[in-house]
C-alpha cells in the first residue's frame, strides 16, 4: 500500500482532531477514520477500530471482512512508514513510556 496511490490523508470537518483517510482503487471515495489502535500481547497482533465517514457505496459496512483486511493493510503501511520516518510513536498503556 502506498500513500497517494492506494490512500490519501485528508482533513475532514467532522473529525478535526484526526486525519481522515480517503481510500482509492478498491473502495474509491470512501473515507474512514481510525479509532483506537493497540497491540494485543495475547494475540500478538495489532488491533484497531475504524469508522466509515463517507462512502458512495451505501451498503459498505465496517463489518465487511474484505474492507477490514484492506483497512488493516493501509494501517500496516502507515505504521511502517511512520516508524521509519519518525512520525509514529508507540506508548505503553500502563506506564506511558515510549516504546522504541
Amino acid at each position: 500500500m502506498q500513500e497517494n496511490k492506494d490512500y490519501t490523508f485528508i482533513h475532514h470537518d467532522e473529525h478535526p482532531d484526526a486525519w481522515a483517510i480517503r481510500l482509492e482503487n478498491k473502495y474509491p471515495e470512501t473515507i474512514i477514520v481510525f479509532g483506537e489502535v493497540a497491540y494485543d500481547d495475547k494475540q500478538e497482533a495489532i488491533t484497531y477500530d475504524f469508522q466509515i465517514v463517507e462512502s458512495p457505496d451505501k451498503d459498505l459496512s465496517v463489518q465487511d471482512v474484505e474492507l477490514q483486511q484492506h483497512v488493516g493493510d493501509i494501517l500496516s503501511s502507515v505504521i511502517s512508514v511512520g516508524l521509519e520516518e519518525g512520525f509514529v510513536q508507540a506508548t505503553d498503556r500502563e506506564t506511558g513510556e515510549t516504546i522504541t
